[in-house]
């Protein structure tokens, strides 16, 4: 039977990981979860929950290191204040309804290795047709994984992909309406196995 997360705001001080994953949990995620100064995991991925992430997501988890939230019912647009959670090595909110541009303050987090906003609506900022939230990705040297496949970002790819960290390992960005050509600097990506950009509007030379 579904049912609600249940916290309330109260003492949860001490709390590190909450992992609730693969249930069948509805309603909204407490803000209660995302003030506890000391936790290092959420794993909330395959549930029914709903709502908007809080404008101040990382404002109060400076010890997080994993964010699992792929797999609900989310909406909204991602706050760029969840790159004050600094410590951040796993992002993952795909197979969301999230909406708006991908923030560019992302590359904030020095320690990100893994990100997945893979299956939502998010679209590029609006100022510039290119995509510039992952030119803001360079700074992240441990990056080993990038996927926003199935999105709407209708934009080009920075020529500052070159400048991606060399950890890199996959990058998957099919069915994201991608125009312009393939940046030559990706050749610079020694580690890449994987590059999926299928379903697309590239043109020019490989």
């Amino acid at each position: 039977m579904a049912g609600e997360v249940p916290l309330e705001n109260g003492n949860l001080r001490n709390l590190m990981e909450v992992t609730l994953a693969n249930n069948s949990l509805t309603g909204i995620i407490p803000n209660a979860i995302f003030n506890c100064s000391r936790i290092e995991v959420i794993s909330l991925y395959m549930n029914q929950l709903s709502g908007h992430l809080p404008s101040s997501i990382g404002n109060w988890l400076p010890n997080l290191k994993v964010l699992y939230l792929w797999g609900n019912e989310l909406e909204g647009i991602i706050p760029s204040s969840i790159s004050n959670a600094s410590m951040l090595t796993e992002l993952e909110l795909g197979a969301n309804n999230f909406f708006g541009s991908i923030p560019n303050t992302l590359g904030n987090l020095r320690h990100l290795e893994r990100l997945n906003f893979v299956n939502n609506y998010l679209t590029r900022d609006s100022s510039t047709l290119e995509l510039s939230f992952l030119s803001s990705l360079a700074n992240c040297k441990n990056l080993t994984t990038i996927v926003l496949a199935d999105n709407p970002l209708n934009g080009t790819l920075p020529i500052s992909m070159g400048n991606f960290s060399t950890s890199l390992e996959e990058f998957v960005m099919f069915n994201c309406n991608i125009k312009g050509t393939i940046p030559t600097g990706i050749a610079n990506l020694s580690n890449l196995m994987a590059l999926h950009l299928q379903d697309n509007e590239l043109v020019g030379h490989i």
